[in-house]
């Protein structure tokens, strides 16, 4: 497994078969992560483990893993980087695979492992590193990591990336210091772009039917 160190651009993160972290705008990248199980394996486990330690210790990393193999790979490869680093509220984790936007079941079992992103889409993974880890100095406080220096419209993005699969928080908003049952929720809808959105309270239905044994189903 070899490595490399450098400043941050899309097209360096975005070298498939790599694992990427980013920090302060340097990147280390570690390639290649084939076979799948490389990151489990008692050497390499060695070897990454004080290079992983360093790094994580600081604020808002984001880690890449950018590979086309098989589905189950992928997932067996999250498994394995989570099986040596715990998800965390300042560890922003992505990954980018071309079946991403086709295959439901394959994003909501990584998410699921603790990936905060699953996407196809290079351009989506620098809009969301821009969110993610970009120092800040606005003069609000996230109130479920309790980060520091966001303008209003930083927050109400921050919010479902970091802590979409975190339990409900109720409490004070930090921007209008109103009680809401649902702060993010509140955020989303009240704050930043939110507040240019026209909520009618409109919806729309769809309703398929499964191959398999005809069944119907009804989906908003």
């Amino acid at each position: 497994m070899s490595s490399n160190e450098g400043s941050s651009s899309t097209k360096s993160l975005l070298e498939d078969g790599s694992l990427t972290f980013v920090y302060d705008n340097i990147i280390h990248r570690l390639n290649p992560l084939t076979p799948a199980n490389i990151l489990s394996t008692p050497a390499h486990k060695s070897s990454i483990e004080p290079l992983l330690s360093k790094i994580l210790s600081r604020k808002f990393v984001a880690v890449i893993i950018k590979t086309s193999g098989p589905v189950q790979e992928t997932i067996q490869l999250a498994k394995d980087f989570f099986s040596l680093v715990s998800p965390r509220r300042y560890l922003f984790v992505i990954v980018c695979h071309p079946l991403a936007s086709e295959n439901p079941v394959f994003r909501i079992t990584l998410v699921q492992s603790g990936v905060n992103m699953v996407t196809s889409n290079e351009l989506s993974v620098e809009s969301a590193l821009n969110i993610a880890i970009n120092r800040r100095d606005g003069p609000y406080q996230c109130p479920y990591c309790h980060h520091l220096g966001f303008e209003e419209e930083e927050l109400r993005q921050h919010l479902p990336l970091f802590h979409e699969s975190e339990p409900i928080k109720c409490g004070e908003c930090p921007i209008c210091d109103m009680t809401h049952r649902n702060i993010a929720v509140h955020v989303f809808h009240s704050h930043g772009k939110g507040r240019q959105t026209l909520h009618t309270g409109c919806f729309a239905l769809s309703v398929v039917q499964r191959p398999s044994d005809k069944c119907f189903l009804m989906v908003q």
